[in-house]
């Protein structure tokens, strides 16, 4: 499953998600958005400087660039050992 990072990028909470999925016996992994502008991205939620940095990278964040990024992290785990194609019933697909 692959978890996209909101606004915070790659944060403590996106991992906690990922580790939650991980415990249910899913492969969760978030890939890094923002890695094109800023690699490792880690802003805090209670953060205002934090969610304003957030928002100054996120005007600038390239969609398409960032469509191939996730489709490049679904190929991927796709190809991971266990990986069965099995979501969790709560799942929501997107589709551009």
């Amino acid at each position: 499953m692959v978890v996209l990072q909101e606004l915070f990028g790659v944060n403590a909470d996106i991992r906690k998600t990922c580790d939650e999925l991980a415990e249910q016996g899913f492969i969760a992994v978030a890939p890094d958005l923002f890695w094109h502008q800023e690699p490792g991205v880690d802003l805090s939620v209670t953060s205002e400087d934090d969610r304003q940095h957030g928002l100054r990278l996120y005007q600038a964040y390239d969609r398409d660039a960032g469509v191939r990024d996730i489709r490049d992290t679904l190929d991927a785990v796709a190809k991971l050992p266990g990986c069965t194609g099995k979501l969790p019933s709560r799942a929501t697909v997107l589709a551009p």
